[in-house]
């Protein structure tokens, strides 16, 4: 899948971030492995499973009402497409996702106005990448059913410590996840 202007852009703006900051956060790891005494090959082994295995899982709740006499799972059905919050205007969270929403504000901080002007279609899709392997899925609070996507995704996917409504701190995307590590 081709990235457009907008996506490309967060992508670069988050990759940015972290370049600036991922120093402190190597020596907080660095720092955490030897008070835990955790073998530095564990970890490693550890970074390498989660490149190269891990999938993100997009949780949905199916019997939300999308549109008139539609619920989500017919819409999905329908369309072929797992759609964002700026296109269905549903959410298990902030009910925000519209010009000025809360939504948008935190995408706003965090993409650097990556997404501004973007189409409501290449807004981000949120999803949460599927490290514990559990039965009802990384983050069941957000939806009854999720779709586990193919593992090449995260290659285009950034990722974030915590909901994306604390402007959180902790940035990542799967070659950079030093962040994340350290707060993990």
């Amino acid at each position: 899948m081709k990235l457009t202007e907008s996506q490309y852009s967060a992508i670069s703006k988050v990759t940015e971030y972290i370049h600036e900051r991922k120093d402190k956060y190597m020596d907080m790891t660095e720092m955490i492995l030897s008070q835990s005494n955790i073998d530095k090959g564990v970890f490693e082994a550890y970074r390498k499973n989660v490149i190269e295995y891990s999938q993100i899982a997009l949780h949905f709740h199916p019997d939300r009402i999308f549109s008139k006499d539609t619920n989500v799972i017919e819409g999905m059905l329908q369309s072929d497409i797992y759609k964002n919050q700026f296109e269905t205007s549903i959410s298990s969270g902030s009910v925000s996702a519209f010009t000025g929403g809360h939504r948008d504000n935190w995408e706003k901080e965090i993409f650097k106005e990556a997404y501004q002007f973007a189409k409501p279609s290449e807004r981000p899709k949120y999803g949460s990448l599927n490290l514990t392997l559990r039965e009802d899925g990384p983050s069941p609070r957000f939806g009854s059913c999720y779709f586990l996507v193919r593992p090449e995704v995260k290659k285009r996917a950034t990722f974030s410590y915590g909901d994306t409504y604390d402007l959180p701190q902790e940035l990542g995307t799967i070659d950079s996840f030093e962040l994340i590590n350290a707060s993990l």
